[in-house]
């Protein structure tokens, strides 16, 4: 299935990413085989979001900024 980066972290607002805007738009296949996706890291107000791969598929892992202690 084709994705992207932006699609998959829907409508978070992101303060800051270690990848650039047409990183983040371009299309890849988000299936299992090879890994298509540009690794990255993110920064929203409330968490911090990276890219993850498995077997070829492509994912997002978000965790908070400031985890209760």
């Amino acid at each position: 299935m084709k994705t992207t980066w932006r699609k998959k972290l829907g409508d978070v607002k992101l303060v800051h990413c270690t990848i650039s805007d047409e990183e983040l738009d371009r299309e890849f296949n988000d299936g299992f085989g090879a890994p298509e996706g540009t690794p990255f890291t993110a920064w929203s107000q409330d968490h911090v979001y990276r890219s993850g791969e498995y077997d070829g598929h492509d994912y997002i892992v978000g965790l908070p900024r400031n985890p209760p202690s």
